[in-house]
């Protein structure tokens, strides 16, 4: 009974998001000029480059453990940060 209560949750909340983006197309298309064509296909390259690395990501993540798959997207987003702060730093004209 609980994996059903997990799928049926899962489930509500795959439903809000794809009911999020189709509510945020009606406004976006207009605002942004896209046609409903234009709009298809952001939204089938989006969904077919999830589908190409979320298969492997879930592989990875059977293998490595999700203790370090989780705390490694967060390292490397810090990194990021800390290499454009230091790259601003190094930008700023002197005075």
């Amino acid at each position: 009974m609980a994996h059903f209560s997990l799928i049926f949750v899962a489930y509500c909340i795959a439903y809000v998001d794809r009911a999020n983006i189709a509510v945020a197309a009606l406004t976006m298309n207009k605002d942004r000029g896209f046609s409903t064509f234009t709009y298809g296909l952001g939204a089938g390259i989006f969904f077919l480059g999830y589908f190409i690395f979320e298969v492997p990501s879930n592989l990875i993540l059977e293998r490595v453990g999700a203790r370090w798959w989780v705390a490694r997207p967060n390292s490397e987003a810090r990194s990021a940060t800390e290499l454009r702060t230091s790259l601003e730093v190094q930008i700023v004209p002197r005075s």
